[in-house]
Parts: C-alpha cells; sequence; structure tokens
C-alpha cells in the first residue's frame, strides 16, 4: 500500500509542472545597417533586454539582458532563453565609438517585442552622429 501511495505522490509531482513553468526561448536575427547609406555596420553590439511590467507606480523592472556582436556584414543571430518574469522586451543598439544610438526596426517595432516569438528578418538602421 506504501508503494502505491508513493507512486501516486510521484505522478502528482511530476504533473504539478506546467507548461507556463517552462521558460521561453525567442530567436533574433537580421542585419544592423548605417541609417544614411544603408551600409552594414560591423562589431555593433544588439541588446535584448527583458522587462517585467510592474506597477504603475514602480515603473517596470529590468530582469533580463543579452547580447550578440554583429559580424563583417553587419549580420546577427542568437536565441535567448528568457526567464518567467519577463513580459516584454526591448532591442537596444550600441556601434563602435558611439553610445546607445537611435534605432529603427522592421518589420516590427524596438520594443514591446513578447518572449518565446521568433524575430526573424530584422532590419535595424542607426542614425550614426
Amino acid at each position: 500500500m506504501k508503494s502505491l501511495f508513493r507512486l501516486v505522490l510521484l505522478i502528482l509531482l511530476l504533473c504539478n509542472c506546467s507548461k507556463e513553468d517552462v521558460e521561453p526561448v525567442s530567436s533574433f536575427s537580421g542585419i544592423l545597417l548605417n541609417s544614411s547609406n544603408n551600409q552594414p555596420i560591423a562589431d555593433g553590439v544588439v541588446t535584448i533586454i527583458g522587462y517585467e511590467d510592474t506597477s504603475f507606480f514602480d515603473g517596470d523592472r529590468q530582469r533580463f539582458s543579452t547580447a550578440s556582436i554583429t559580424n563583417a556584414s553587419g549580420a546577427f543571430d542568437f536565441d535567448a532563453t528568457i526567464p518567467n518574469t519577463v513580459d516584454y522586451l526591448v532591442i537596444r543598439v550600441k556601434i563602435p565609438g558611439d553610445f546607445f544610438t537611435t534605432t529603427e526596426c522592421s518589420p516590427v517595432s524596438c520594443s514591446g517585442l513578447k518572449p518565446g516569438k521568433n524575430y526573424k528578418g530584422l532590419t535595424l538602421r542607426v542614425s550614426i552622429n
């Protein structure tokens, strides 16, 4: 009888893991371009930042960050495992010799991306000062 009880308890514990407990993976790929001449930018840093939507008064909290460096052709391609505490993602770009720059993203916005979705074929255009 004890072994049957243990078996049932083990099954209940294993079944308690819901799909929501699994941290989502998002994929990001694309190219980083100079907005004035459409030339690729090598060694740019494409950063994905995840925020938790807290309360109206607290403001949102950063919960996650990962980055990739663009290659000689300005391309980037990486996967990120996003913690379950992240509600939305934002793309930020830093280019060599400059602080974070003004970035235009297409075909999606640079902010409000959802964890667990794939964002392939992004074109990120930056204004170089």
